[in-house]
């Protein structure tokens, strides 16, 4: 302590040390959410394990909100910062024999291919490392990581919903590449 109990700490000292505060605060705040949201993850793939029906509000409950969210002809399009989720619950009608819901880690996808023909049809098909849908696809309906969008609204954030997913993509690929070349 300084002179009848002032501080010695200048004014720049002061506005360092607490910027170096609300950055570590920042960084517990990051460190928090990411486990929670692990957590959250692990808790998701136990329940589709143990074969329980995953609802959009149990989605949004542990998932947190999306980044950007689709409703598709046979299915919902979750897209989050690290993931994606294809919800095949929606729809009874296309569905009958595959109520599924996929969780696919930007890490697996090996290839993204966006389809939009104009009016009728706009899609994603998301390559997945282990599933060749060459042969397993007699319909797009058999496809589980194909996602059509809905002709007219659902069609609107088609390609940001792609190229976001590509620019993650790209990411993994630019830090694989550096990683290996280190």
């Amino acid at each position: 302590m300084g002179f009848f109990g002032l501080s010695n700490e200048s004014e720049a000292e002061i506005k360092k040390r607490k910027e170096i505060e609300e950055r570590l605060l920042k960084e517990e705040e990051k460190r928090e959410k990411e486990i929670a949201k692990k957590q959250a993850k692990e808790q998701y793939e136990k329940e589709i394990k143990a074969g329980n029906k995953i609802s959009q509000l149990m989605l949004r409950d542990k998932l947190g909100e999306p980044v950007y969210y689709a409703e598709g002809i046979d299915a919902s399009l979750w897209v989050y910062d690290d993931f994606i989720i294809i919800d095949r619950n929606k729809s009874k009608l296309f569905n009958a024999f595959n109520h599924t819901v996929k969780f696919i880690p930007y890490t697996s996808l090996t290839t993204l291919q966006f389809k939009n023909s104009g009016v009728l049809e706009a899609n994603i098909e998301f390559g997945v490392a282990g599933y060749d849908a060459a042969i397993k696809k007699n319909t797009d309906l058999d496809n589980e990581n194909l996602f059509s969008f809905e002709p007219r609204e659902g069609r609107s954030n088609s390609a940001e919903i792609y190229f976001f997913i590509l620019g993650k993509m790209r990411d993994i690929n630019k830090k694989n590449f550096n990683d290996n070349k280190v």
